[in-house]
């Protein structure tokens, strides 16, 4: 049998967990998928952190997300699109849409990661 980890899409958890609303995404059941230990150690070494966005940004992302109901790549593809839509605000400073952007960058990044994860797990993911 293959062994899994329990991966965050939002990490480092340092960051991540420094206020309520951060954790509170970050704690999203949808963004907290099992993985293979395999898939799960190259995503680490490939991407080091999701930068968390500042206040005013994650106040304008927590209004716009919603999570997929168990589907966690639907739910990272919510998020981006929360992000996008956050960075259309008039208010937002060109270094806000610039970390906006590498955020969504780091979760389309995992994407590859999390699917050979699944894969790991179960060679039949994503076969019809």
């Amino acid at each position: 049998m293959t062994s899994s980890n329990s991966h965050h899409v939002l990490f480092e958890r340092v960051l991540w967990t420094s206020n309520k609303e951060l954790n509170r995404l970050r704690s999203t059941s949808e963004l907290i998928p099992k993985i293979g230990v395999v898939a799960h150690k190259g995503l680490h070494r490939a991407i080091e952190q999701v930068p968390p966005p500042d206040h005013h940004m994650l106040r304008r992302i927590n209004r716009e997300f919603y999570p997929a109901k168990k589907d966690t790549i639907g739910t990272i593809r919510n998020l981006q699109e929360s992000v996008g839509l956050a960075m259309d605000n008039p208010y937002v400073s060109d270094l806000a849409c610039s970390l906006g952007l590498l955020i969504m960058g780091a979760l389309e990044l995992q994407i590859p990661f999390i699917e050979q994860g699944y894969l790991e797990l179960d060679p039949e993911y994503g076969s019809l």
